[in-house]
């Protein structure tokens, strides 16, 4: 679409408001999503650890969350399966008025039950058998973890009951003896 005067606030404003609509979209939303795995910005070393280059293609994701939601409407009856694998709880397309033509403006809110696509083995890339999807709050929540990690947390609140009978055994013994 071509602008006499691209630069013009009603046109930055018209274009910020289509974009909006789009990026509301459940298409549009999910489009940007998979595009962000794919940015050159999303696959540099971080931390001195190996680039993240995805194995997988862009069209490679559609199918998969296709199969994803299919799955989801079998593991819980009567949703659309649009659904969070961690969680069980649907997820959102919600984004905020973005300010086209303004600048860098700080990111003011993360809507936590928004659709979002996880790397099941943090260490491995985005490829076919890795890929998640869930909301931004699991996502969040397991950012770093590995597999070893959540083992041990398993492990963890296994002996935590097994302690926890063993405590209240104890708290009873000790006001007996009081």
């Amino acid at each position: 679409m071509a602008y006499k005067n691209p630069k013009s606030a009603k046109v930055l404003a018209r274009r910020a408001a289509i974009d909006f609509k789009y990026y509301s979209s459940e298409k549009g939303f999910i489009q940007r999503t998979i595009g962000r795995m794919f940015k050159p910005s999303a696959q540099k070393s971080r931390f001195g650890k190996e680039p993240r280059i995805p194995e997988c293609s862009r069209k490679d994701i559609w199918p998969l969350l296709l199969l994803h939601i299919q799955l989801m409407k079998k593991q819980v009856p009567g949703s659309d399966g649009r659904i969070c694998r961690y969680c069980l709880q649907p997820w959102k397309y919600q984004v905020t008025l973005c300010t086209r033509g303004q600048g860098y403006k700080k990111r003011t809110r993360t809507y936590w039950d928004n659709f979002s696509i996880d790397r099941l083995y943090s260490d491995h890339t985005y490829k076919v058998g890795n890929i998640i999807f869930c909301c931004s709050k699991c996502n969040s929540i397991k950012n770093a973890t590995t597999k070893k990690d959540w083992i041990r947390y398993l492990e963890v609140a296994k002996e935590n009951d097994e302690e926890q009978k063993l405590a209240q055994g104890f708290v009873k013994m000790y006001h007996e003896v009081e």
